[in-house]
This record gives structure tokens, sequence and C-alpha cells, in this order.
């Protein structure tokens, strides 16, 4: 009976070495089917081994990078080229606003403020135009409009307070005085 049993040990043993036998014959299949079929793709793509289609994807990826960098200049010149082109815009519409403020006639002390106010206006919806926002300001503000006229004592002038000649003020002065000695009684 030891001798079955040390049969059936070696029986055993001996149908590992097989087992193990195959497996490396499997794994040994397997590579070959693997390589053929390796081959076989790189043959229907052109390429002769896997160097050469390394390569050729190494040379892809570079010419994407490069092309990539030339995507990234051409977008930056672009949003240089779109500020530059909205500074221009931004310059041409204050050119307009102060040639809109000059026609109205404002005195050159006031121009800002004018257009400050005429912006604000269009901005809070309180004019459509800047020109018609000039006009309000103008009519709220009539002295942005005209220079101060100064009197020969260096004052602000209002038309409504000093005649317009001396003539004028001759005249009325004289006027007083006629009607005060009007109520006096002479001898």
């Amino acid at each position: 009976m030891a001798e079955a049993q040390e049969n059936n040990a070696n029986d055993e043993i001996s149908g590992n070495s097989d087992v193990e036998v195959n497996n490396s014959q499997t794994e040994i299949d397997r590579e070959e089917i693997k390589a053929g079929a390796i081959d076989g793709l790189l043959k229907d793509l052109g390429v002769s081994s896997t160097k050469d289609l390394k390569s050729i994807i190494e040379a892809k990826n570079k010419a994407d990078k490069e092309n990539q960098t030339d995507l990234e200049n051409a977008k930056s010149e672009l949003q240089k080229t779109n500020e530059s082109n909205k500074s221009l815009n931004n310059q041409i519409k204050s050119l307009q606003a102060v040639n809109a403020v000059l026609k109205a006639g404002v005195v050159n002390e006031h121009i800002d403020d004018v257009t400050v106010l005429a912006q604000a206006k269009v901005d809070k919806g309180e004019a459509k135009t800047f020109d018609k926002a000039v006009e309000k300001v103008l009519a709220n503000n009539p002295q942005f409009k005209n220079q101060p006229q100064v009197g020969s004592d260096g004052t602000a002038v209002v038309n409504n307070n000093v005649t317009s000649t001396n003539e004028s003020k001759k005249s009325s002065i004289s006027d007083m005085i006629e009607k005060l000695n009007a109520g006096r009684i002479t001898k």
C-alpha cells in the first residue's frame, strides 16, 4: 500500500509537470498569436515595426504641439486686436461727445462737466442720445453754455442786475431827481 501511495504521489507530481508544460505551451502560443496580430496590424497601417509606429506617433504629437502654439499665438493676436479696437471705439465716442458739447456752445471750463452729466443721463436712460442729454443738462445748467460777462469792477454781470448803457443810468437818475423836485415846494 505504501507503494501504491508512492506511485499515486509520483503520478500527481508528473501530472503537475504536464500541466506546467501545458501552461507554458499555451503562453508561448498566446505570444505567437499576439505577435502575429501586431505584425498584421502594422502591415495594414503600412508600418514595418513598432519602433516605426512609435516614431510616427511622436512626430504627430510634436506637430500637434507646434500647431497648438500657433493657435495660441493667433488667439493672443486676436485678443490684442480686439482690445485695440475697443480702445479706439472708446476714443471715438469720447471725441464725439466733446464735439456734441462744443457744438452746443459750452464754455471750455465746463466741457468735462457737461460731458459727464450728459453721459450719466444716457446711462440712466433719461435721454436716448447724447445730444439730447446735452440739451437737458444745458437746460438745467445754463451757466455752462455762455461765458459769464465781467463788469468793469470785475464782478459777474447778469442781464437783470445792470442796465445796458450809461445813458440809461443818467436818464433814470434824472427821472428820480425830477420826481423829488416835483414834490418840493419852491419859492
